[in-house]
């Protein structure tokens, strides 16, 4: 399996953002919040917002790039068909902490193998 994220594998449009956030389960663990609903695709699809507490895009940017990266590389051990959304919040957080919080947060929803 490819690590990369392909385009088919992001969530774009808005009616998909609205349904998401109406309907999804949520997990919240400190420093980070998943959304998540099964979809009706055989691959999973993922969005990444940052919350409001970032006041530099760096800060911001840094942010996305862990968790996608992270992602990436748990995206094997994830149950398929399923829309995911992740909310970072701010703090000086390493890429070992996000990803003991994506760890943790996947295993609580339930949706890690």
């Amino acid at each position: 399996m490819k690590k990369s994220l392909t385009k088919r594998e992001r969530i774009k449009k808005y009616n998909d953002f609205k349904s998401i956030f109406k309907r999804a389960k949520r997990t919240d663990v400190k420093g980070l919040k998943i959304l998540f609903i099964e979809n009706s695709l055989t691959w999973n699809r993922i969005a990444i917002i940052t919350g409001r507490g970032y006041k530099l895009s760096v800060l911001r940017n840094k942010a996305k790039r862990q968790v996608r990266d992270i992602y990436r590389n748990l995206k094997h051990t994830i149950r398929k068909g399923y829309d995911i959304i992740f909310i970072p919040y701010n703090d000086d957080y390493s890429y070992k902490d996000r990803f003991i919080q994506i760890h943790k947060a996947l295993l609580l929803s339930g949706i890690l193998l």
